[in-house]
This record gives C-alpha cells, structure tokens and sequence, in this order.
C-alpha cells in the first residue's frame, strides 16, 4: 500500500480522488487528487501574486504514490478549484479527460442588461486528457448554490454536476414558494457546453443540499438498459 500525503499546510490534498489512466508509462492507472485549499503562485501584469485557496489538481503515481505532476491550478482566488473530480470521454477521441468542479468560483452574467456577479455560483471545466488545456466550462446559474461541489460520469458518459445549496423554486397550495438549499443536480451529455441538461433531479424541502455527493454505478442494476445513479442528500430529514 501506498501513501500521499500533502506537503503544504492547509492545502486540502484529498478533498477529492479520481483513477485516470496511465500517465507514467508504466502500465498502472494513476490518481489526480484535489487540492482545494492550496495557494496558487502566479504572475498578473508581471507582478508575482499568491492566490489563497485558488486550488489545484496533482497527478500522482498509481503503482508507488509518487508525485508526478501538477496537472492544472485554479486562476482566481477563493475558487477551490479541485473540490470535485471525475473523468470521462467529453471530446468524442476516445480517450478519458478530467473533469474539475470549484463550486466557490464567482460568475459573472447579465440579467435585465446589467453585468452582475453571481458570488459562489460554481463552476465546472473540462480538460483535454488529463491535462490543463480547457475543453469547455459550465456556470452555475445562483448565486451560493454551490456548482460543482459534486461530480460523476456514467457509463454511457453523461456528466452529472452537484449543486447543493440550489434555492428551488416550487408551488404549494397555489402559492410560489423557494426551498432554500434544497438542492439540485444537472445531467448533461458531456461532449459540449450549450447543450441543456437531459435531465435535473431537484430536492424537496428546504435544507436537504441534495446533489452534494454522487456516484455513477458501473452497471445496470434495475436491468432498464439506462445508466443508474447515486445522489446523497445529507441533510434531509427523515420520517
């Protein structure tokens, strides 16, 4: 067995964990891991600046824990780039490519014609291989919902993005209400960034934070012929 352990205090190595393939030519899957607390060291207009928990992704050995590599940072401070991680073939070539979320990444849109910053909307990024050269990235849509805190892509390489703290919008006895918090997650097909999602699974009631876990199961289990899913929803009570 084999140990990786972070070399930086406060750094968050393992926050989260994905088997890529082989990076190192030596036959062996290798292990990108999340750093979402790690400062990130780089040049703006020609001055060196440290960006607090901007985030990054490191490769290591998946045959001997040793560090190969850092694969891609985050580029703007507080984002925690690397919270979340899965892989899967979002180019159509063939091969797997990384999926990174940062769910603290701030994003900025118009709405009523006015540029506004939608603070802790998320965002997701996709990566050609495992590498830093950017596919596509999706935005979250709410600000403080979260996007990307949880990711997972199943076997007929759908990508399914957690949002946990989404304010859903519902009516209750005639009335709009929002149930704060409860959650939500998208279901895209992962070749591109502008088409809808195929399918949103919202929460119930307020607080549940559903979509703050996934899990793609590796096989038909209900015999449907669909791919199955695992959400959790930490927080819902339970009567």
């Amino acid at each position: 067995a084999s140990r990786i352990s972070g070399s930086v205090a406060k750094q968050g190595l393992g926050a989260a964990i994905v088997v890529v393939p082989d990076q190192d030519a030596d036959g062996k899957p290798d292990i990108a891991v999340g750093e979402p607390l790690a400062t990130v060291t780089t040049t703006i207009n020609e001055k060196i600046v440290k960006l607090k928990t901007a985030g990054r992704v490191t490769l290591y050995s998946g045959a001997t824990g040793a560090f190969i590599r850092v694969v891609a940072e985050g580029k703007k401070a507080g984002d925690r780039f690397g919270s979340a991680l899965a892989v899967g073939n979002v180019n159509s070539l063939g091969s797997d490519d990384l999926i990174v979320g940062e769910p603290m990444a701030d994003v900025q849109t118009t709405i009523n014609s006015k540029l506004v910053t939608l603070a802790n909307a998320g965002r997701i990024t996709a990566f050609d291989g495992i590498s830093n050269v950017e596919i596509y990235h999706r935005d979250g849509t709410q600000k403080k919902a979260l996007m990307g805190s949880a990711l997972a892509v199943d076997m007929d390489d759908h990508l399914l993005v957690g949002e946990p703290q989404y304010d859903v919008p519902t009516v209750v006895n005639s009335k709009n209400i929002v149930l704060a918090n409860a959650g939500r997650v998208h279901i895209f097909a992962v070749d591109n960034d502008s088409t809808p999602a195929v399918f949103v699974l919202e929460g119930t009631a307020s607080n549940d934070w559903l979509g703050s876990s996934l899990a793609a199961l590796s096989a038909d289990i209900n015999n449907d012929g669909q791919a199955d899913w695992m959400v959790g929803v930490p927080r819902a009570n339970i009567t």
